[in-house]
C-alpha cells in the first residue's frame, strides 16, 4: 500500500505534456497529465483549435520518438470541426511530414448524443490495436441539454427523464477503462452550461468527473484563462490581450501568432 504523500509523489513525477497553447501551459504548470481527466470549457470554434493543436503536437511526439508503431492518438470529433488541412499545416511548422502526422491520429465522428454514448462508452477500448496514449474529444457534451431539457421532459416517464444522466456516467466508465488499461492523456471540450459560463453542459456530474477545469473566455480585449479545479494547484486566471490594430492581420495565424500577435 502507498501513503497519500507517495501517491502524490508518483502522479508528480508523471512527466507532463504542453498542449502548445502559453497560457493554458502556464496555467497548469507544464500542460495534461496522464493520472489525470482534464476538461476544458468555452466556444467549440476555439476548443476544436485548441484540440487539434495539441493533437498535433502529441503526434508530432510520437513520430519523432519512433513509436507511431506502438502507439495512436484519438480524436473524437463531437463539434465537427476537425480540420486535416489545419493538422498538416501545423505539422510542417513543426518539422514533421503531414501524411507521418495524420497516420498518427485517428479520427471517430460523433454527429448525435447517442453516437457520443456508443462511441466513448461502448468502443474506446477496441478503438485500436495499439496503444491510444492520448485521448481527446471535441465537443463532450454539446448535445447533453439538447436530450435532458427536452420540452416533453415534464411529460416524460421518469426512466427516460434519467436516461441522459445515466448515459453520462456510462461515458465516465468508459473512459475509466481506458485510462486503466492504456494510462491514457485524456482531455475533454464542451461549451458552457446554457445557464452558466462557469459550469460546462453536462453540469454538476460532469465537474465532479473531471480532475482539472479549464475554461476559456472572451475578455473585452483578447481572451481569459481561468484554472477552475485541480487537485493541488490553486485556482487562478490568465489574460491575453490582443492589440486592436493587429486584428486584420490574423486571419490565417495559428494560436500562438493570433494570441502574441506575430
Amino acid at each position: 500500500m502507498e501513503t497519500g504523500d507517495q501517491v502524490l509523489d508518483r502522479v508528480l513525477a508523471e512527466p507532463l505534456l504542453p498542449t502548445g497553447i502559453g497560457p493554458l501551459d502556464d496555467l497548469l504548470e507544464g500542460g495534461i497529465s496522464r493520472t489525470m481527466v482534464t476538461l476544458l470549457i468555452g466556444s467549440a470554434k476555439v476548443n476544436a483549435q485548441i484540440l487539434q493543436q495539441f493533437a498535433t503536437l502529441a503526434a508530432v511526439r510520437l513520430c519523432q520518438a519512433n513509436l507511431t508503431m506502438q502507439k495512436t492518438i484519438l480524436y473524437i470529433d463531437g463539434a465537427n470541426r476537425f480540420n486535416p488541412y489545419e493538422i498538416s499545416r501545423l505539422s510542417i511548422n513543426q518539422g514533421v511530414g503531414a501524411k507521418e502526422v495524420l497516420d498518427a491520429i485517428m479520427v471517430s465522428r460523433a454527429f448525435s448524443w447517442s453516437n457520443m454514448v456508443q462511441t466513448v462508452a461502448e468502443n474506446l477500448e477496441n478503438a485500436s490495436a495499439k496503444q491510444i496514449d492520448l485521448l481527446v474529444v471535441s465537443g463532450f457534451t454539446k448535445y447533453f441539454e439538447e436530450m435532458a431539457q427536452t420540452p416533453s421532459t415534464e411529460n416524460s416517464p421518469p426512466h427516460l427523464v434519467m436516461k441522459p444522466f445515466e448515459e453520462l456516467g456510462k461515458m465516465f466508465a468508459g473512459l475509466k477503462r481506458l485510462q486503466a488499461k492504456f494510462n491514457t492523456r485524456i482531455l475533454l471540450s464542451t461549451v458552457p452550461h446554457s445557464k452558466s459560463l462557469r459550469s460546462p453542459a453536462g453540469g454538476t456530474k460532469l465537474k465532479h468527473f473531471a480532475n482539472v477545469i479549464l475554461r476559456m473566455l472572451p475578455s473585452p480585449r483578447g481572451f481569459t484563462y481561468y484554472l477552475d479545479q485541480h487537485p493541488f494547484l490553486p485556482a487562478k486566471q490568465i489574460t491575453v490581450n490582443i492589440p486592436p490594430t493587429g486584428l486584420r492581420d490574423l486571419t490565417h495565424k495559428t494560436l500562438d501568432q493570433f494570441f502574441l500577435n506575430k
